[in-house]
């Protein structure tokens, strides 16, 4: 259509922002609601014979996506025909397209992130299909991220090539990389259709690699039906084992080999994603107790407490570890050093107290009283050198007791005893316990006709086909949305081991 025309229905065109191989796509303005909506016009080159049944089919296609009411799946508000042209008036959304997203040098999405993403476009395939509507043209460029890595899914039920026309480049719209064997034999397709271009896109999203590559089409096409691409770890040497076997169980050439349906491809995303979440959690209570060291005053050489605490937050939990470690060794050799100076000062002390430890004691010699004066007085005065040097009289040693040495060696062995007692390592104080995880605890969910949950502010998925949920004891708070309805909110208490229903219904 050419835009100087400026409406599509009511819809006032503002300006064009893309093109693709069926159609153009317009910004335009909702003049009732007072909103931006995107419009989607068919473009199709051919005879009016040929292009008058294609017409038809995008409408009725265009019409049951209409009916299609999902949080990740852009919402469509109107189908029309203008001056011959058909176009769908849909959601307008702000965001970034996956295939940019991959485009990108900078570092990718992580793997709980690609599990998550993945996990909700499936459950918004299945939806699809409960509903008959197969997609058929899911790729990077389809898929629109908004709000934090919330997918959003386009082009639902108008992705269908046209029949009836040789144009082989119709034949494929868009990228056949994403396709499937049986549908680039052309043969009828179904659900498992859609689930082999999503695992696909999951390959492109954990190497930033497509699964199928090729110079020419033909080398596409004959990748798709005979050949398996390499394993995402061969690639992206960290992937998950995990995620690998979900991609290469979606990518199976035969579809009864595939998941039968997006559900079970979402569950098995889902129990990858809960576990990344525990062992997140684990690991984040682990690290928190490894990084608060305990030092004693006493310690020799310990650093300041904010210096140590410092230090360890910047480890990574192997770094701590082992400083935790060299700590402790630190700590036995520094009491080993202190213990043996204490012995050998017991031990000087107790060998100088008692004279070498085995000889004999010595004799007491009473002293003299000093002289009165009276006697000073009677003394007699001589002065014959016989007087003035006065004759030795030998003092006879006393005799020692025979106990003398039993009593002298009791107090050695006594402080030989107290010596060896000090002398012995001190043992390290056992390490504390890790913090205890709390209890397990489930519920189960029952929201018609879907909603969107919340829990603890964090988005968990869909339901349906989300039915149950793993959590922990404690205080929780949920939230179900949907669309522009009014949450429901809840807070609740919940015990070990402990089930609760949650069911809500959506007027």
């Amino acid at each position: 259509m050419d835009q100087a025309k400026q409406k599509f229905g009511r819809f006032e065109v503002q300006r064009e922002i893309g093109r693709g191989a069926m159609g153009i796509v317009y910004l335009a303005l909702d003049p009732a609601l007072q909103r931006p909506v995107a419009i989607k016009s068919l473009r199709l080159a051919g005879s009016e014979a040929d292009l008058t049944p294609v017409q038809q089919r995008f409408m009725e296609e265009a019409r049951s996506a209409a009916r299609l009411n999902h949080p990740n799946i852009v919402t469509v508000y109107e189908v029309g025909q203008e001056g011959g042209n058909a176009y769908i008036a849909m959601e307008f959304l702000e965001g970034r397209e996956l295939k940019q997203i991959l485009l990108d040098d900078q570092p990718g999405l992580s793997f709980r992130d690609i599990a998550e993403i993945v996990e909700q476009i499936a459950e918004a395939l299945d939806y699809a299909h409960t509903n008959a509507i197969v997609h058929r043209d899911i790729k990077p460029a389809n898929i629109m991220l908004v709000r934090g890595n919330i997918p959003k899914v386009l082009d639902f039920g108008i992705a269908m090539p046209p029949t009836g026309t040789d144009d082989e480049a119709l034949k494929f719209v868009g990228s056949p990389k994403y396709m499937s064997p049986e549908q680039v034999e052309g043969r009828a397709i179904d659900r498992r259709s859609d689930i082999f271009s999503l695992g696909a896109v999951m390959y492109e999203m954990l190497t930033r690699r497509a699964p199928f590559e090729g110079e020419t089409l033909t080398s596409v096409v004959y990748q798709i039906l005979h050949e398996m691409p390499p394993p995402p770890q061969s690639i992206s040497g960290n992937t998950p084992r995990y995620l690998a076997r979900i991609v290469a169980k979606a990518l199976a050439k035969r579809p009864e080999e595939r998941y039968q349906t997006a559900a079970e491809m979402a569950a098995e995303l889902n129990r990858y994603a809960q576990r990344a979440q525990a062992k997140a959690t684990i690991n984040k209570r682990k690290t928190s107790a490894d990084a608060l060291p305990s030092f004693s005053p006493l310690d020799p050489g310990a650093p300041a407490a904010n210096d140590a605490l410092s230090r360890t937050i910047q480890l990574d939990p192997g770094e701590a570890a082992r400083a935790a470690a060299k700590h402790s060794r630190q700590r036995r050799v520094a009491g080993y050093f202190a213990t043996l100076s204490l012995a050998v000062a017991v031990a000087a002390s107790v060998w100088m107290g008692f004279g070498g430890g085995n000889a004999a004691p010595r004799p007491r010699v009473e002293a003299a009283p000093p002289p009165s004066l009276a006697n000073l007085s009677n003394t007699k005065t001589d002065s014959s050198p016989a007087a003035e040097t006065p004759a030795a009289i030998p003092v006879p040693a006393p005799a020692a007791a025979p106990h003398a040495e039993a009593e002298t060696a009791k107090p050695v062995e006594k402080s030989a005893k107290r010596v060896a007692k000090l002398a012995k390592p001190i043992e390290a104080p056992p390490p504390a316990p890790e913090p205890a995880l709390p209890d397990p605890a489930k519920l189960l969910l029952a929201v018609s006709p879907w909603g969107e949950i919340y829990l603890d502010g964090a988005k968990i998925g869909v339901a349906p086909p989300l039915k149950e949920l793993q959590t922990t004891a404690g205080r929780h708070r949920i939230e179900i949305r949907n669309g522009d309805a009014p949450p429901h909110v809840a807070e609740f208490d919940l015990a070990g081991h402990e089930t609760k229903r949650i069911k809500y219904k959506f007027q």
